[in-house]
């Protein structure tokens, strides 16, 4: 069997959710996983913004490997590129860090194959990760799940960019990823790369919620993405909460499906 082809990306401000997010992958999954972290130095923009490192890399290639020793983690810079193509973007300074625009540069690593999964840093899955990488996706550019605010405020077939399945050959071959670059580099937009990804990959496999769930947990999720959720009492407001907060997912979100993951990332880091 193949590798399963997965992207995440961010600085290295990121990698408890990666650590969290592997360790529940590996939990369901026996399948050999390619991982690849897009990352970049931004630091000459913001101190924040400095890449994931090697000794990073290495640390999830070994919690990987533990469940598969044909698992590897591949770290990839893409500091040139961004620098060629979006550094003047009109949307580097917004609520999100430039790293979420990594994922447009997807087309630019080697030997990719025909199928990626990108995931966001604040996932956790809760079953076998090939219920969603073994989809048929062949008549489509991506597969994904309704973004459960734009859907009302854009379009019902609005797609959450936060875990997408990326039909390679089909983006490659109606050059998707570079007209979401130009878009990206010359118009503001509120939620710049997902909005241009719902722009310009028309066709669309629309999945069931469970393949991206945004609200709360249900017995069925297969993975469950703490996104930001807007709460309408006792007053309109957003809530944001992370994987890595666990004491804000027990007390905000009442939610302790995946109290045996933080179990075990506490006991990878205990001293």
């Amino acid at each position: 069997m193949n590798k399963i082809n997965i992207l995440m990306c961010g600085n290295d401000r990121v990698l408890p959710g990666m650590e969290l997010a592997m360790l529940s992958l590996i939990r369901h999954t026996d399948a050999a996983v390619r991982l690849y972290i897009g990352t970049m130095d931004l630091s000459d923009i913001n101190e924040r913004f400095r890449p994931v490192t090697e000794e990073m890399r290495g640390a999830l290639e070994l919690l990987l490997k533990s469940k598969n020793p044909e698992s590897e983690v591949i770290l990839r810079d893409f500091g040139e590129s961004f620098r060629r193509d979006l550094i003047h973007s009109k949307n580097i300074n917004t609520g999100y860090t430039p790293y979420t625009m990594i994922r447009l540069f997807a087309n630019e690593i080697e030997d990719i194959g025909d199928k990626l999964l990108y995931l966001d840093t604040d996932v956790l899955l809760q079953g076998d990760v090939l219920e969603i990488y073994d989809l048929n996706i062949d008549d489509y550019h991506i597969a994904g799940v309704r973004d459960y605010i734009g859907k009302f405020f854009f379009s019902p077939r609005y797609l959450n960019a936060g875990v997408i399945l990326f039909n390679m050959n089909t983006m490659r071959r109606d050059r998707i990823f570079e007209k979401c670059i130009l878009l990206c580099n010359n118009k503001k937009m509120l939620l710049c790369d997902q909005h241009a990804l719902n722009r310009y990959a028309k066709r669309r496999l629309i999945l069931n919620r469970r393949f991206n769930e945004q609200k709360r947990t249900a017995p069925d999720t297969l993975i469950r993405h703490f996104s930001m959720t807007v709460k309408l009492f006792p007053y309109f407001h957003t809530q944001t909460v992370k994987p890595w907060q666990p004491e804000l997912v027990h007390s905000m979100l009442g939610d302790h499906s995946f109290d045996d993951i933080f179990k075990e990332y506490d006991s990878m880091h205990r001293i």
